[in-house]
């Protein structure tokens, strides 16, 4: 396992208990989504999973070793966190500068720097950008900014906190598409976070829900929404084609195998329960 939290707990100063024994064990190369409504810890998660914060107990494991005995510059080859808002991420005065941070930290020579500069905006799109003062830039900009920050680390995970929030639809279409392929194309494992549910049966390998701070369910999107009354008990709703199919069955009598979790599922379902009502009829 690329990343593992077994048994975490974190309490905030206050006493809030956000993490209260999280599990996760998440693959190399897979596109894992976490999947919880706000306050459900997310957030808390993820910093603790990156370093940011330290948990009260339980152990965060990286490519099999505990976090612990990574360095800051191991840590940050292995995991690249993209926070939600990027402008807590971005702060240089130019989209070259604030992506060169990283690798200049790292002490690498100058043309490395500039080499990784170039590969990362290209990989996200904007290497028109490389001088842009970053206060000019649209929103959805950047988001991409800030991936290009981390990618120009070469990591082997990426962690992203609602990577689509704040975009517009052809916004967060246009991120999500970067996000597969930087997963499919560069090999790199995808954690995100996001509580927009129609979202997860696009684009997840895996799910996890988070509720009140623990695990609530793991699994394929198909497991995770097949578990209906759990999901809304952690106050998430099924993706709304799955909503539909869950109608058509209970209110019109439409005999489906499972719930649909894609328009594509709902189209055959819904053409197979046609053929079938017509060959009844036939008879």
């Amino acid at each position: 396992m690329i990343l593992e939290a077994q048994q975490v707990h974190y309490t905030y100063h206050d006493g809030t208990n956000a993490l209260q024994g999280t599990d996760i064990a998440i693959p190399k190369g897979q596109f894992v989504i976490l999947l919880g409504s706000n306050g459900s810890g997310k957030t808390t998660l993820f910093k603790v999973i990156t370093g940011l914060l330290k948990p009260g107990r339980g152990e965060i494991r990286v490519d099999g070793r505990p976090i612990k005995e990574y360095s800051k510059e191991e840590l940050y080859r292995k995991i690249g966190f993209v926070f939600q808002d990027p402008n807590d991420q971005l702060f240089a005065p130019t989209v070259g500068e604030d992506v060169a941070f990283g690798p200049v930290n790292l002490k690498l020579d100058s043309a490395e720097v500039a080499r990784r500069v170039k590969a990362a905006l290209e990989m996200v799109g904007i290497p028109h950008l490389l001088n842009k003062p970053i206060h000019y830039l649209s929103y959805g900009q950047k988001k991409r900014a800030s991936i290009a920050g981390v990618l120009a680390m070469k990591p082997e995970v990426i962690i992203l906190d609602e990577p689509t929030a704040g975009l517009d639809p052809a916004g967060a279409r246009e991120i999500m598409r970067l996000l597969v392929k930087l997963n499919k194309e560069e090999r790199i494992t995808i954690f995100m976070a996001t509580h927009d549910v129609d979202l997860v049966p696009l684009y997840a390998d895996r799910v996890f829900v988070l509720f009140k701070g623990g695990i609530l369910l793991a699994g394929t999107p198909q497991e995770v929404f097949n578990q209906k009354e759990r999901l809304r008990n952690a106050q998430l709703r099924l993706p709304r084609v799955a909503h539909l199919g869950e109608i058509l069955f209970k209110k019109d009598n439409l005999l489906i195998d499972k719930l649909p979790l894609t328009i594509g599922e709902a189209r055959r379902m819904v053409i197979s329960a046609v053929k079938r009502e017509g060959e009844r009829h036939a008879r």
